[in-house]
């Protein structure tokens, strides 16, 4: 019989963005209050200092501790600097993370520590120290770092020729981190040949999602009718965000949308981090919205900035999500933190790069077919979510019809952003407890759910399963997990092109034009 009573992660301390890591990646957590507590568990995350002798009772009883690395730094008095870089590289060995690349900007360095500690995959800039029968594994970075070091940044985006496509995103994705504490989480469960619970990040056994999101800004409604009516002819329902300054067209068209969700976009078509200018705006589209009956329940910002001034107001509004990718992007949704705080908001990232950017790089109809499809290959592959998004005004609605035709040779479910939002929100809710005897995982559900369905890692290889009371591993087929790696030329990326620049200025000129014209009419 396993010496722990249960399988879940406990949590101690508090730090909102930990939690909001564990949360997104689907772990099943139990926050205790006190060390005590701990023994029950296998691994414990810790943010708050806690004293030597009271952790290294628990890892010499073959627990293990997770830190990032200020924590470690102050309990075990080792000395390390924040490097600041474009990205860093590892070939992890032990630790299952597929790409050598990590896109964080910032890395711990250990200006020393003592020979009881070993980097788990060299210069991965994971430490790990032996402890009796257990031990402690220290992270790469801060956790609160997560959040006070992303701003807002031009990033090129991959693809197979010379000049790439970019947009002005935050200036990292919370995807890495999230990997490398779920790759240490599962090492650490491996390590102890126990089975590694997960809440899948789709409905039931659903392999992918595919979403799709509309923002209507500038387009005519000869352009908007006729992406409903490609969306009709795949059979696609879409998340439409709409422009609300021309009511006309609210009324005689976003009003009887039959493919999908309705939410704002924009009033006019600027946002600033001023409290004053989001609400006036918010309210003007919404008195419009209730004044056509449309009922919005998600927002996302015009030019795709994030400030945590939107969120508040959002939720003040009642909101229920909304999709920045000056926030996050190419990754799965989660609540902001902000001033160490979880928001209510739900974030659903996107893939920043629409046809219209990919135009604007220069790319035939043909390159930005191939572009696409090669992104949703690779999200495929990766177990990932697929979520483009397009501009109406922009046409390019024969692109728009092949990828539609070649993401539905997958047979993937397709459903929009509100609907996400609200499995997300029961799989977030969805709580069990676990004990793991002879080969069988016994589970007690808080609350029942079918739409959850859990992943099971277990001797490194991986296997989706309906909820059951419980689950007898020797019945259950498991495979190894499959991952797409890095391009040979894939750095390529962080190469400076002058067109970057370029872009950058007409974007800030862009904006300039829409706040004088606005300012002009008295409107800020």
């Amino acid at each position: 019989m396993n010496k722990f009573s249960s399988l879940e992660i406990a949590v101690y301390g508090n730090d909102e963005m930990r939690d909001s890591l564990l949360l997104t990646e689907g772990f099943f957590t139990e926050k205790i209050s006190s060390l005590s507590e701990i023994f029950n568990y296998p691994v414990t995350v810790i943010s708050d200092i806690c004293s030597y002798s009271e952790i290294t009772e628990f890892a010499e009883k073959g627990g293990f501790f997770i830190l990032d690395s200020a924590a470690a730094g102050k309990i075990f008095n080792i000395k390390y600097k924040t490097d600041n870089c474009k990205y860093w590289e590892c070939r992890f060995k032990k630790l299952n993370i597929a790409s050598s690349i990590i896109e964080l900007p910032f890395k711990t360095i250990w200006s020393s520590y003592p020979d009881s500690w070993t980097e788990i995959d060299q210069g991965s800039g994971i430490l790990k120290r032996t402890c009796g029968k257990g031990g402690f594994i220290v992270l790469p970075f801060v956790f609160e770092d997560l959040t006070k070091r992303r701003t807002l940044k031009r990033k090129q985006f991959y693809a197979e020729r010379l000049e790439l496509p970019s947009e002005r995103v935050a200036s990292f994705s919370l995807k890495p981190a999230r990997e490398i504490l779920s790759a240490v989480i599962e090492f650490i469960y491996g390590e102890k040949n126990l089975p590694l619970l997960k809440k899948r990040p789709y409905p039931g056994l659903e392999k992918n999602l595919f979403l799709f999101r509309i923002d209507t800004d500038f387009a005519s409604s000869e352009d908007s009718e006729k992406l409903n009516e490609l969306l009709k002819k795949h059979k696609l329902r879409a998340s439409w965000f709409i422009d609300t300054f021309d009511e006309k067209r609210v009324k005689n068209f976003y009003a009887a949308l039959e493919t999908g969700e309705t939410g704002i976009h924009c009033y006019h078509h600027f946002i600033s981090g001023d409290k004053n200018q989001i609400e006036t705006d918010l309210n003007a589209s919404l008195r419009v919205c209730k004044k056509y009956g449309i009922s919005p329940k998600g927002y996302v910002a015009p030019f795709g900035e994030w400030y945590p001034e939107l969120t508040e107001v959002l939720s003040e509004k009642g909101f229920n999500y909304s999709s920045e990718f000056a926030y996050d992007y190419d990754n799965f949704p989660s609540y902001p933190v902000i001033n160490g705080k979880k928001t209510d908001v739900m974030q659903i990232p996107i893939h920043p790069v629409s046809p219209g950017r990919l135009r604007r790089s220069h790319f035939l109809d043909a390159e930005k077919k191939a572009y696409f499809r090669k992104v949703a290959e690779k999200k495929i592959l990766n177990n990932e979510i697929i979520a483009f998004y397009h501009h109406p005004a922009h046409k390019m609605f024969d692109v728009l019809s092949d990828v539609f035709d070649y993401i539905g040779s997958f047979k993937l479910k397709n459903i929009t952003f509100y609907e996400y939002y609200n499995f997300c929100k029961k799989r977030d809710e969805f709580k069990i407890k676990t004990k793991f005897e002879n080969g069988k995982i016994f589970l007690r559900k808080e609350i029942s759910c079918s739409e959850i369905g859990l992943e099971i890692i277990w001797k490194g290889k991986s296997a989706d399963v309906n909820c059951a009371d419980i689950l007898h591993l020797e019945n259950i087929n498991f495979s190894v997990k499959t991952h797409s790696e890095p391009e040979d030329d894939y750095k390529k990326i962080y190469r400076f092109h002058w067109r970057s620049l370029l872009y950058d200025y007409e974007s800030k000129k862009s904006k300039k034009y829409f706040e004088r014209r606005l300012k002009e009419c008295g409107y800020l």
